[in-house]
C-alpha cells in the first residue's frame, strides 16, 4: 500500500486592463484575455514563474474547467472558456459573463496569501445502514433517463459534527480515509492511496535466430482510493469546493487464460477485473458545512464521502471579520 499526495498550482490569476475585442457573430459577444502569470500564488516555483519550467499538460484544460463553473450568466453554445499557450485566459462571451470572471479573479488575487483547510471523510455503508440512516438525509441525482447516479447534500454547520459522528460510527461503516489537506485557493490537490498491481496483458513475438520468442507485455492496474479537491474563494464568504472522488477493486486471484503463439511454449494471460465508484461534486460551503456525496458501489454498499472545508485568511484577519 503506498501513499502519495501531490498538488498542482492553478494560480491565484488577476486580469488584465480591460482590453475587450468585440466578434463580429451579430450576438454581442466579446473576447477578453486574462494574464494568468499576474497574481502567482506564493507556493508557485520561481522555476515556473519564470517560465524554465512548463506547467502538467493537464493544466490548461483544468483550470479552464474549474473556472467554467463560476461563470454567471453559464456559458452556453457559442461561448467559450480556453488557455492560450498555457499562460492567457481567454473569454469569449457577453460582457456581464466578462464582468462576472473579473470579479471572481480579482477576489482570488486579492486574497492570494489565505490557506483552505479540507477534511475529507471516505466511509463504506452497508446498504441497509445507508438507507435506514442516511437515504432520507441526501438528494438523488439523476440523469435525462431519471436514473440515479448518487445522492448529495449540504449539511449546515449546526448539525455537521453530529451527522459526521453519526456516518463514521455507524454498524458496519468502515472509515476508508480520512485526509486533512492545507492548500492554496485554486490549487488541486491529489490524494492517492492505492496498491499497484502489475499483470501480463499480452505478449509480442520476436524472431531470435530460428526461433520465436514470446516477450511479456507488463502493464498495471490499481486498487485503493484517488481523490483530487480544489477550492475556489467565492465573494460572498462561501467556499466552492470541487470534489473527485474515484474508488477501485481489483478482484482477486487475477483471471488468466493459458494459449500457444505459435512458439511451442505455453504463455498466460492475465485479465484483470475491477469494479469501483466515481463521485463528482461542486458544493458551496460556508464555515462549518458539510458536504456529503454517496453513490452505491458494485458489491452493494455504499461509498459516503464527507467534506468541510475552513478559511485561514491573512487579509480578513488584518482587515477584521468580513
Amino acid at each position: 500500500m503506498t501513499l502519495r499526495l501531490f498538488s498542482t498550482v492553478f494560480a491565484c490569476l488577476a486580469p488584465l486592463a480591460a482590453q475587450d475585442m468585440p466578434v463580429p457573430d451579430g450576438q454581442g459577444r466579446l473576447l477578453r484575455l486574462f494574464d494568468l502569470d499576474r497574481a502567482l500564488p506564493a507556493a508557485e516555483p520561481a522555476e515556473l514563474a519564470a517560465g524554465v519550467a512548463q506547467r502538467p499538460a493537464s493544466w490548461d484544460a483544468s483550470i479552464a474547467g474549474l473556472l467554467r463553473a463560476h461563470v454567471e450568466p453559464p456559458l452556453g453554445a457559442g461561448d467559450d472558456l480556453t488557455v492560450l499557450g498555457g499562460r492567457w485566459l481567454a473569454l469569449l462571451g457577453r460582457p456581464a459573463q466578462i464582468a462576472s470572471l473579473e470579479r471572481l479573479l480579482d477576489h482570488a488575487a486579492a486574497h492570494r496569501e489565505a490557506l483552505v483547510d479540507t477534511a475529507t471523510h471516505v466511509v463504506r455503508m452497508p446498504a441497509t445502514t445507508f438507507d435506514r440512516m442516511l437515504r432520507p438525509k441526501l438528494v438523488a441525482r439523476t440523469d435525462a433517463a431519471g436514473k440515479v447516479l448518487g445522492f448529495e447534500t449540504v449539511v449546515p454547520a449546526a448539525n455537521a459534527a453530529a451527522l459526521l459522528a453519526e456516518v463514521t460510527q455507524a454498524t458496519g461503516a468502515e472509515v476508508v480515509t480520512a485526509p486533512r489537506l492545507l492548500s492554496s485557493p485554486l490549487q488541486r490537490c491529489s490524494l492517492q492511496i492505492v496498491r499497484q498491481i502489475p499483470f501480463v496483458k499480452d505478449f509480442e513475438l520476436e524472431r531470435q535466430g530460428d526461433r520465436l520468442v514470446a516477450e511479456p507485455i507488463v502493464e498495471t492496474t490499481w486498487d485503493g482510493v484517488q481523490s483530487d479537491l480544489c477550492a475556489v474563494l467565492l465573494a460572498d464568504g462561501l467556499i466552492a469546493v470541487h470534489c473527485d472522488v474515484r474508488t477501485q477493486t481489483v478482484v482477486e486471484p487475477i483471471a488468466e487464460f493459458t494459449t500457444d503463439l505459435g512458439t511451442g511454449v505455453p504463455v498466460t494471460i492475465q485479465l484483470p477485473r475491477t469494479s469501483g465508484v466515481h463521485l463528482r461534486q461542486t458544493a458551496h460551503l460556508a464555515p462549518g458545512d458539510l458536504a456529503v456525496l454517496a453513490a452505491q458501489r458494485a458489491d452493494g454498499d455504499y461509498l459516503v464521502t464527507l467534506i468541510s472545508a475552513t478559511l485561514q485568511d491573512p487579509a480578513a484577519d488584518a482587515n477584521g471579520p468580513r
